[in-house]
C-alpha cells in the first residue's frame, strides 16, 4: 500500500422542504434519496485535492479522478457502508458511470442501518485500485466500534477538526474544505500508524 490515498465526504444536512416532510423523510444527510455530496477530499500523504461546489461536477470530477489515479489503494472510514454506496446512488441519479462495481458482501459488518437503497457492507471492485476500509480493520484489531475522531484522539494523539455533523450545511466552504481534509488525513494518517501503508 506505498500508493495509497484517502478519501472522505461529506453531505447535505439542510432543514427538509415541505414536500420531503410530507413523503415521510425525517432528516437529510444519511439518504442519497433526498441528500447531495457536498464535497470529497482525497489524501495521499502529502497533497490533499477537495472537490466542492455544484454536485454534478462534483461527481464528474471525482469519477475522472479516480479513473485516472495511480493509486494502488483507497482508504475510507465506513467506506464500505457509507461512502462507496452513497456515492454509488448519487452518481446513478444524474446518471454518470461509476468507476467501480458494488458487490453486497454479508460479511462485512456494519454499525449504522445500511445506506438507504443497498443492503449494508461492499466490496469494491473495479476501482483500478484496493479499497481498504480502516474503521473495518480498527474494529477486528480492538473488538469494538470506533469513531473515526474518538479513535484519533484517544490511541494516537491526533486533533481532527471537530463539527455539530447535524449543521454541516452552515459551515463555510472554507470550514467545510477544512473538515473534509481533516477526515482524509485522519483517515490517512490512521492508516499509516497501524503499519497498512509500508510497501
Amino acid at each position: 500500500m506505498a500508493n495509497a490515498i484517502a478519501l472522505d465526504i461529506e453531505t447535505d444536512t439542510s432543514p427538509l422542504t415541505d414536500k420531503e416532510k410530507a413523503a415521510g423523510y425525517t432528516s437529510r444527510g444519511l439518504d442519497p434519496a433526498i441528500t447531495a455530496v457536498t464535497a470529497v477530499s482525497m489524501y495521499d500523504g502529502t497533497d490533499s485535492h477537495v472537490l466542492s461546489g455544484e454536485e454534478r461536477s462534483l461527481l464528474i470530477d471525482l469519477a475522472d479522478w479516480l479513473r485516472t489515479s495511480d493509486a494502488d489503494t483507497v482508504l475510507t472510514w465506513n467506506g464500505s457502508a457509507f461512502d462507496f454506496p452513497f456515492l454509488d446512488a448519487r452518481m446513478g441519479l444524474p446518471g454518470i458511470q461509476t468507476p467501480w462495481t458494488l458487490v453486497h458482501n454479508p460479511d462485512i459488518p456494519v454499525k449504522y442501518e445500511p445506506t438507504p437503497g443497498y443492503l449494508g457492507g461492499y466490496d469494491v471492485r473495479g476501482l483500478g485500485a484496493n479499497h481498504v476500509d480502516v474503521a473495518l480493520l480498527t474494529r477486528e484489531r480492538t473488538g469494538r466500534w470506533c469513531s473515526l475522531k474518538m479513535h484519533a484522539r484517544s490511541e494516537y494523539g491526533l486533533d481532527p477538526v471537530e463539527v455539530d455533523r447535524t449543521k454541516m450545511h452552515l459551515l463555510t466552504g472554507k470550514q467545510l474544505r477544512e473538515y473534509v481534509v481533516s477526515d482524509a488525513v485522519t483517515t490517512y494518517e490512521i492508516a499509516r500508524r497501524m503499519g497498512l501503508l509500508t510497501a
